[in-house]
């Protein structure tokens, strides 16, 4: 591959599930007083989206982010690109081990070095500052909503969620890899989703694990973007499909995997 471009354009993929789905809004807004320049987003998220196997919410399929399109799809890499990887964990709802999820972490890293090495990446470890102070009550009604025909227990999830935890931990001090530590105040009774009202805080530490934009407040003005929708998807059983990308205006591009 050559060496990226210097365009000022910066491409941005985002990985993840609910919190990236919840949050867009501020997610997108705190991401252009960030970057602050004409930027590219390439997002796969969705409410029980996995890394590793077809996921459902409700009437609606998605394909595991390992074999989107977003694969076949990747922008031309830029000097300025940035990544961030969040939402790590659904997969242990899906019973895969967490050694096996690590294992979908390390080639979605893989495959991002290999597009673009100078890429910076910011990943979120799962949030083990809420999961510990949760009670088992809580857990069985989070359960049931999300995730209602799962049947493990609070314990088998701490434990699996401690272990993941323990094993993405020790990618720190990967090249241009910052390891996100979710704080306590992010969430309340939902172990997992973070508070509407502390979803700005959270992603702007996200960004801000890019290093170079830390603390950027860019005067951009705010764009309306919708959750976009996923280039394919099934919907009551029937395909969908969605031309890429599903926004675009003279600084921002946004395609949905």
């Amino acid at each position: 591959m050559s060496p990226p471009g210097g365009s000022p354009e910066t491409n941005v993929l985002l990985f993840g599930a609910s919190n990236l789905t919840l949050g867009w809004k501020p997610l997108v807004q705190r991401l252009l007083r960030t970057v602050g320049r004409p930027v590219n987003v390439h997002a796969c998220l969705g409410m029980g989206r996995s890394w590793l196997k077809r996921s459902r919410y409700m009437a609606r399929t998605l394909p595991a982010i390992l074999n989107c399109g977003l694969w076949n799809n990747l922008p031309e890499p830029r000097a300025l690109d940035r990544v961030l990887i969040t939402d790590i964990g659904n997969d242990i709802v899906y019973q895969f081990h967490p050694v096996q999820i690590r294992e979908a972490i390390d080639e979605t890293l893989h495959r991002i070095r290999r597009w673009n090495p100078l890429a910076r990446i910011s990943m979120t470890l799962p949030p083990l500052v809420s999961l510990q102070r949760l009670h088992p009550l809580h857990f069985r009604i989070a359960r049931t909503l999300l995730f209602p025909t799962s049947q493990l227990t609070f314990s088998d999830v701490l434990s699996a969620a401690t272990r993941l935890h323990d094993l993405l931990q020790e990618l720190d001090g990967m090249d241009n890899l910052q390891l996100i530590r979710p704080q306590r105040q992010w969430y309340g009774a939902d172990p997992i989703h973070i508070l509407r009202s502390m979803r700005a805080e959270a992603f702007q530490t996200c960004f801000n694990g890019w290093g170079d934009v830390a603390g950027a407040e860019n005067a951009v003005r705010t764009i309306d973007i919708p959750l976009p929708g996923a280039a394919e998807r099934t919907v009551f059983g029937r395909e969908v499909c969605t031309v890429q990308p599903v926004f675009r205006t003279a600084t921002v591009t946004v395609s949905a995997w």
